[in-house]
């Protein structure tokens, strides 16, 4: 019974761990589909800039229209790429607690061990 008892405490904070990168690994994906997306659109818009500037005879105005388009699609891709990189650090934080919390965790449980066997020797003893 206390090897079952064992066995799940040990098994729990590691599904735990799994669940939680998993969960993480799923939004980081999304995120870079984003900035990948934002990132054709721009190249599109460029190109369909160069495109036209090349072969057609545009008015001031669209000029103007296509050059706003561009700025707006590079904010989109910077901000993707401030999302990605905000969720880059969150998540090496994130496993640097972990790994302390794994450390004390482990500390913890192997302290009460020793000392309640030191405890049992001591209450043994007349």
């Amino acid at each position: 019974m206390k090897n079952i008892f064992h066995a799940i405490l040990i098994a729990t904070p590691i599904a735990a761990i799994v669940l939680f990168f998993a969960l993480t690994g799923k939004e980081e994906i999304k995120q870079e589909q984003r900035l990948q997306q934002a990132t054709q659109k721009l190249d599109e818009q460029k190109f369909d800039n160069d495109f036209a500037d090349a072969w057609n005879a545009q008015p001031p105005g669209a000029i103007e229209k296509r050059t706003g388009k561009v700025a707006e699609l590079e904010a989109e891709v910077a901000t993707a790429k401030a999302k990605r990189d905000g969720l880059d650090k969150e998540f090496d934080d994130m496993h640097s607690d972990m790994k302390h919390a794994i450390s004390d965790e482990d500390a913890r449980l192997s302290a009460p061990a020793a000392s309640s066997v030191k405890a049992t020797k001591t209450s043994l003893q007349p």
